[in-house]
């Protein structure tokens, strides 16, 4: 199964690549809050993001120097999670578009081998300083089951890159993409500000 908890997928949150985006989907009647989520006690690193009141930060931090984690979930506790990894480029060299385009593919290759779909079919996303592009797909272990609570059935993944300075992966979780709380987590990605 390749939609696994946080603990199975940490293995595929290795690749670098970074965001911050414009929110491109809209929001329905609920409305949003900007929360500051400091890193390293605020004197490291700061990102900004624009929740809805039913989805809230369950756990950041920093792993290393230069590696901050953010997890969000639904406040109602329906079955839906989100993993940000942002990385600091180490280097002076620049991302090109070959280069993140190689790094999305390489990405996408570890869950195809467990999807039902042949090959990803990406959606690209442009910002001010940057671009990043997703994907999304389906676990063919749990196609027409239940999914077990740490199983899930759909994954979307979001790499984005940022004037080259930041390399950010994030991954969503759910049994439903059809979910609001879903799609309040994809427009939650593209209001990041670091």
């Amino acid at each position: 199964m390749i939609m696994k908890n946080s603990k199975r997928l940490g293995s595929f949150i290795f690749l670098a690549v970074f965001f911050v985006f414009v929110p491109s989907f809209a929001f329905s009647q609920e409305s949003l809050r900007t929360e500051t989520v400091y890193f390293g006690n605020g004197a490291l690193f700061n990102i900004t993001i624009d929740l809805p009141a039913s989805i809230r930060i369950r756990d950041s931090g920093t792993m290393a120097p230069g590696a901050y984690f953010l997890h969000l979930n639904p406040v109602s506790g329906e079955k839906l999670v989100m993993m940000v990894t942002i990385l600091r480029n180490q280097s002076d060299e620049v991302i090109t578009r070959q280069m993140f385009e190689g790094m999305v593919n390489e990405h996408a290759e570890n869950f195809l081998p467990q999807a039902v779909e042949n090959q990803a079919s990406y959606q690209d996303v442009f910002f001010e300083g940057g671009y990043g592009r997703y994907f999304t797909l389906t676990d063919a272990a749990l196609v027409n089951t239940t999914p077990a609570p740490d199983d899930y059935l759909f994954v979307t993944a979001y790499l984005a890159n940022y004037e080259s300075a930041y390399l950010i992966i994030a991954t969503l979780l759910t049994d439903e993409l059809e979910s609001e709380n879903y799609k309040y987590m994809l427009n939650a990605l593209f209001s990041i500000k670091i």
